[in-house]
């Protein structure tokens, strides 16, 4: 079976999807990832395809040291942010990918 695993964002969204993706790989399925460009060197680095859906207008990625908990705050940011900007821009970048057989 061919299986495509997404990542949003950054290795914080990358990394706890290693091993179930190196677990499938070893038991004889082809694996790959989407991300954004800038992840595609991190992935293949970790022995993976990759392709790039989305963009990284607008992205600077950084570490920010954690900042106090404001549900509000997070449910703007991942409506606005995630929602209806990078969602979007994803799943259009993904929907070609998932007619080439059965990539899930």
């Amino acid at each position: 079976m061919r299986m495509l695993f997404t990542v949003a964002g950054g290795n914080g969204h990358l990394e706890p999807l290693v091993p179930v993706a190196r677990t499938a790989k070893a038991v004889g399925h082809e694996v790959a990832f989407a991300c954004r460009p800038w992840m595609i060197p991190k992935v293949e680095t970790l022995g993976f395809l990759a392709f790039a859906t989305g963009s990284d207008v607008g992205l600077t990625p950084q570490r920010r040291p954690l900042v106090k908990f404001d549900l509000e705050h997070e449910m703007q940011v991942v409506g606005r942010g995630f929602a209806r900007r990078i969602a979007r821009e994803r799943a259009l970048g993904i929907l070609p990918l998932a007619w080439r057989g059965n990539l899930i």
